[in-house]
């Protein structure tokens, strides 16, 4: 009886270790943004002085145009694009009072996680003002009061 009792124990254990394995490697896939046969696009997105930049627009474009789609930045500065098609893309970060920022050629490969740090810089901006100055309204050579 002992033998049949620990054999069950231990072909318990067995599916449960092998149960383990299975949602180990399974959540391992879903957290690297990627199956079989995907890719993945990883990244932060950074400000001049290197903190980093919540809020940017980060756009991703497959180069031949099939595919597409845009998230915003995290409070981290993180962004990511997973479970991508193998392919070339083209990467675009827009935030108001930043210069746009293009990455062109990126290449995703199947189960490869590609990681980008994106510095963007300060956008120039000119503002202009004219004067134009006219006759003045004030006569300055009499004291004469004069009638409207």
């Amino acid at each position: 009886m002992p033998s049949r009792l620990s054999a069950s124990v231990s072909r318990r254990s067995g599916y449960f270790l092998t149960s383990v394995i299975v949602v180990i490697f399974a959540l391992a896939s879903f957290f690297a943004g990627q199956t079989a046969s995907t890719g993945a696009i990883t990244g932060v997105v950074l400000d001049p002085s290197g903190a980093v930049l919540p809020g940017v627009t980060v756009s991703l474009i497959k180069s031949d145009g099939s595919e597409g789609s845009a998230f915003d930045s995290d409070k981290q500065g993180r962004f990511a694009f997973l479970s991508l098609a193998p392919g070339i893309y083209i990467l675009q970060a827009t935030k108001s009072e930043f210069q746009s920022l293009q990455r062109s050629n990126l290449p995703v490969a199947v189960t490869e996680t590609l990681r980008l740090e994106l510095q963007m810089q300060l956008a120039t901006h000119y503002e202009s003002a004219q004067v134009f100055a006219g006759p003045p309204m004030v006569q300055t050579d009499t004291f004469a009061l004069g009638r409207v």
